[in-house]
């Protein structure tokens, strides 16, 4: 029995192709895996396109060439075809009229003749084909490798003459934006994807401040390249898809609160992880960037209750959970300190993450895009408020705010005090 080899392996070539069946041998020469034919040629692309037309020829490709002898090329065809001895047809659209010759022709020689008409009459063929970018191929620059958005990134971090508060500060926002276009490099980004990551931050707090901050150092971040002398067109490109993020002029005034009849469409869309995610945030009066911030060790699901700092303030969270909502959180792995993490990457979520899901559950849902997840906290304050048996302070302590006149200095803020605050939203939405 004879000895098999080892299996060759496939060519890569240098613009990231592989090439089953060929393979390039230490002293430069190419071969064919199959039949063990070799070859000689320098030019890497040139020995593919080798490779390539050998193949089709063994498939025993062809096209059927028709040129119509009002073209230029039509006695060139004519005599080539003549000279080499090859049949062909000519063919008329009325009897004794003569309009076309036609010919079948290997798929490979058509090929080969079409790179040649690139090579010598680029314009030509542009004209021919009415692609007018043809005749520019010549003149294109060779691609460079597009810089990742770690190293667009750690440039500006690394590099950039600013605070450490500010150091910090820029790394989020830039991995919020990272999360949101979930793309590797530069070149990669769109103008969708742009536009998908303002709808994320706009779906956070109406703060025009928190809006300003993250497109105004996104841009920062894209921008600093330039001082380098790095990455001009990708740089040039992303910056002006990024000219749509615009903060809004003013906050609004004019709370949404979300309608009960979408929130209980969108949360019957829900998986286990989202349906727990609003939950938690209508209970708690929460936006979707303070319910990614808890941990498992802020709740304590056998007295049911939530006891966390509130990012922002510094003021405690305090919340008694709905029966409902401690069931929802019991139904999910306890993986890691964070709750919530994100299907693709595992990691935790965030505002932006959160708010992508819920889109997403909103269009299932059929639910109006106007309905923001934002909506639910103003859903939540609202119904608190509104509820006939609650103190307004209490309404405020479950929202997180400091409440004027009461010093958190003195004051123990407790889950009990806003009990009737949490019954009143549970009430309003499911009563």
């Amino acid at each position: 029995m004879a000895k098999v080899g080892r299996k060759t392996k496939p060519y890569r070539t240098s613009w990231g192709e592989t090439i089953d069946g060929l393979y390039r041998l230490p002293d430069k020469r190419w071969r064919i895996t199959e039949t063990g034919q070799r070859f000689t040629q320098p030019d890497e692309r040139l020995a593919v396109l080798h490779f390539r037309q050998l193949e089709r020829s063994k498939a025993r490709h062809a096209v059927k060439l028709s040129v119509p002898l009002a073209s230029p090329d039509a006695m060139t065809v004519y005599r080539t075809l003549a000279d080499a001895g090859e049949s062909f047809t000519i063919r008329g659209t009325e009897p004794g009229e003569v309009s076309a010759i036609s010919k079948m022709v290997p798929e490979p020689m058509l090929w080969a003749w079409f790179r040649q008409q690139m090579i010598e009459r680029p314009k030509y063929a542009a004209q021919q084909t009415g692609i007018e970018q043809l005749g520019y191929l010549a003149d294109l620059p060779k691609p460079t490798p597009s810089p990742t958005l770690d190293e667009v990134g750690n440039l500006y971090f690394d590099r950039a003459k600013i605070t450490d508060h500010w150091r910090t500060k820029s790394r989020l926002f830039w991995e919020e934006f990272s999360d949101s276009v979930d793309v590797r490099t530069l070149r990669e980004v769109t103008q969708e994807k742009v536009a998908d990551y303002k709808a994320d931050v706009l779906e956070a707090p109406p703060s025009p401040t928190y809006v300003k901050h993250r497109f105004g150092q996104v841009k920062t971040i894209i921008a600093y390249s330039k001082e380098w002398g790095k990455w001009a067109e990708d740089r040039t490109r992303v910056l002006a898809y990024c000219s749509i993020l615009k903060p809004p002029e003013s906050a609004s005034l004019d709370p949404q609160p979300i309608d009960r009849s979408h929130f209980h469409a969108v949360l019957a869309a829900a998986d286990d992880k989202m349906q727990a995610i609003l939950l938690l945030a209508l209970n708690a009066c929460m936006y979707g960037s303070e319910v990614a911030d808890l941990k498992w060790a802020d709740l304590n699901l056998d007295t049911g209750v939530v006891i966390a700092d509130r990012g922002k303030t510094k003021v405690p969270r305090v919340a008694v959970l709905w029966p409902r909502t401690v069931d929802a959180l019991r139904k999910l792995p306890h993986v890691t300190d964070s709750i919530f993490l994100t299907d693709a990457t595992k990691m935790p979520h965030n505002a932006n993450t959160i708010g992508k899901v819920f889109r997403r559950l909103r269009t299932a849902a059929d639910v109006p895009d106007a309905v923001k997840f934002m909506q639910i906290r103003d859903g939540a304050y609202t119904a608190a408020c509104e509820g006939k048996a609650v103190q307004y302070q209490h309404a405020i302590i479950l929202s997180g705010q400091r409440v004027p006149g009461c010093s958190d200095m003195y004051v123990k803020r407790r889950p009990s005090i806003v009990a009737d605050a949490c019954a009143a939203v549970e009430a309003a939405y499911f009563g």
